[in-house]
């Protein structure tokens, strides 16, 4: 990776984590999530899954600092991801666009077919990064 696309991207990182921070400032609701299990209650457990290293990092660290979230794992490809969500029990699996299973099925279908009570949330953060 060039310099510049490093820079690119710790840029990128930086104004994301500044815009969440600002929106969670204006906002007057201080509500919690939990998700209750035979166990009680608990964070929500989350997968990340970017082939951009900066980007997992830069979502590691919003989703960390919200109440009744945890990112669980991360993973930079399709085959780390469904190894990871064949041995963990999350609660959602965050997904860059851009990857692909063997070129033909995304992984969001390929994690929906096997998993289905795993909700799945899809960013275009490739095409993003890109421009």
């Amino acid at each position: 990776m060039t310099d510049t696309k490093i820079v690119q991207h710790e840029a990128i990182q930086n104004r994301v984590v500044s815009q969440a921070r600002t929106k969670r400032r204006k906002s007057q609701d201080s509500s919690t999530v939990q998700v209750i299990d035979e166990k009680g209650p608990r964070e929500a457990r989350i997968l990340i899954v970017d082939e951009h290293y900066s980007v997992r990092q830069a979502l590691t660290r919003l989703i960390n600092e919200e109440s009744g979230f945890t990112v669980a794992a991360e993973a930079e490809n399709a085959e780390q991801a469904l190894y990871t969500i064949s041995t963990q029990q999350l609660d959602l699996v965050i997904v860059d666009r851009s990857l692909e299973i063997n070129g033909r099925a995304g992984l969001a279908e390929k994690i929906k077919s096997n998993c289905p009570h795993v909700p799945v949330l899809v960013l275009p953060v490739s095409e993003f990064l890109e421009q």
